[in-house]
């Protein structure tokens, strides 16, 4: 079923849409309609990027709530997932809502039942297609799950080739184990307890090294995923270092290029939405 996103773009999301929130496309959006004349490559990179946004993450619009994105596991990914992401400032929810086509955050912000005052602004198609888009959703985070391997806090997984049980290890600390230790090292004026906690940190580094040694890469991108999620300043320059090296191993240089210039001003960028 083809859809036209175009059409609802012209709509008056806060006159027509209460419930809707103000929903406001931006990103990539703003270059296909000519707004982006800024030919900088690094103002393009950064353009619309929030503190929480992985190199893999790509703002499409914002509302009251939260924001959607692309989900890229590799940049030269086709068919991208689309997530909602709240605005929690550390550790922020992420929920996959659709993949590729952007009325999946339409049919998300409206929700499981298509209401009567809505219909008259949807197209006969779209109505039609509604409940697949809806039902496609399960079938879609069922499949992220099957392709995955670990827990990282973000809830979407790690996409890395296993071959021979060659490509991951698993974090050793349990996911809540771990959130409690990044919390108190980054949060605590005890210096006795931060040391305390960093030694288990400093093993986890030790381990990431091992790993990459024997190729097993994506435990150093689940644990650099980890910390930036927290969204500490104390773990920015860790962050940079262990996922950059991840992405080069596992040969996502162009992530690493956003890394690069995103991460010293990561809480500084102006979105102006």
């Amino acid at each position: 079923m083809k859809t036209f996103v175009w059409d609802f773009i012209l709509l008056d999301f806060p006159g027509v849409y209460g419930d809707l929130k103000c929903l406001r496309l931006c990103g990539v959006f703003d270059y296909l309609a000519g707004h982006f004349k800024d030919v900088d490559t690094e103002k393009y990179l950064l353009h619309d990027r929030f503190a929480t946004d992985l190199p893999e993450m790509q703002t499409l619009a914002v509302y009251d709530d939260g924001r959607y994105v692309y989900w890229r596991d590799e940049p030269n990914t086709k068919k991208p997932l689309i997530v909602h992401v709240d605005n929690a400032e550390h550790y922020p929810k992420c929920v996959i809502v659709g993949a590729v086509d952007p009325f999946y955050m339409i049919a998300h912000l409206v929700g499981k039942t298509l209401r009567v005052e809505y219909r008259n602004f949807f197209s006969k198609d779209w109505i039609e297609g509604y409940k697949m888009f809806t039902a496609n959703v399960k079938t879609i985070a069922k499949s992220r799950k099957n392709e995955t391997v670990g827990l990282p806090f973000h809830g979407m997984g790690i996409y890395v080739k296993v071959v021979n049980d060659i490509g991951y290890r698993p974090l050793k600390e349990k996911t809540g184990e771990l959130k409690n230790i990044i919390n108190l090292v980054a949060t605590t004026d005890n210096e006795d307890i931060k040391q305390k906690k960093m030694e288990k940190i400093t093993e986890i580094v030790s381990c990431i090294q091992f790993a990459n040694d024997e190729k097993d890469f994506g435990m150093g991108l689940e644990f650099g995923h980890d910390i930036f999620w927290s969204n500490h300043n104390f773990f920015d320059k860790m962050a940079g270092k262990i996922l950059t090296m991840a992405y080069k191993l596992l040969d996502r240089e162009a992530f690493a290029r956003i890394l690069e210039v995103h991460m010293p001003i990561r809480r500084n960028i102006s979105t102006d939405l």
